[in-house]
């Protein structure tokens, strides 16, 4: 049984993020629809009393909605209580309070699954999922090509000037790697952007 929790977790969806009121709101449409596209088989379940009532409580404390959704054989229970425009507990909601209630807690349920969740947090941004070694090393490369480039468009044809940034780039980084093997692109064009103050020399 696959866990994407983290190809969920790393998902934007700033772009259909309603704000009401200082809060933020998911369309519920919108996630299920996201959450389909990774678990495909997923299913969702409004918890029902016999009665088929979907909001359990009373009128003096509130009612409260609650919902299942499964994915990939593991299953995650959340609650949400009907609230009104101001985020309160409403004692007497109506049946489009409780459905409103219902697909807020519906979007709230899939955050558990990682879709969303950095907005119950209170980021602004989605955490990166960690990179694969692969995808390190293909970053890196990226990097030294293009130090290599900025390298070779300073020294041109001067052996000397290519000796020196050569030899320091030996010192300064670890013995078990060569040369480019192992640089910090930074330290790279600091290091060239001194010795063209010098002159080269």
């Amino acid at each position: 049984m696959e866990n994407k929790f983290l190809d969920l977790l790393s998902l934007n969806v700033n772009e259909k993020v309603e704000k009401k009121n200082g809060m933020n709101y998911l369309s519920w449409s919108f996630a299920w629809s996201e959450f389909c596209k990774v678990y495909p088989n997923a299913s969702y379940k409004v918890l029902k009393d016999t009665n088929m009532n979907c909001a359990f409580g009373n009128s003096e404390q509130g009612y409260m909605v609650y919902t299942e959704v499964t994915a990939n054989g593991i299953t995650h229970e959340m609650w949400l209580p009907v609230m009104d425009f101001k985020n309160k507990s409403m004692l007497a909601p109506t049946t489009f309070d409780i459905n409103k209630a219902v697909m807020r807690c519906l979007v709230k349920n899939l955050a558990v699954f990682g879709l969303g969740l950095y907005i119950y947090s209170g980021s602004d941004l989605p955490e990166e999922a960690p990179k694969t070694k692969e995808e390190k090393i293909k970053e890196e490369n990226v990097k030294m090509d293009l130090a290599i480039k900025y390298l070779v468009e300073f020294v041109g044809e001067d052996t000397e000037k290519f000796d020196k940034v050569l030899a320091h780039m030996n010192k300064t980084f670890s013995s078990n790697h060569k040369g480019f093997n192992q640089f910090k692109l930074e330290e790279l064009e600091s290091y060239i952007e001194a010795l063209k103050k010098k002159g080269g020399k």
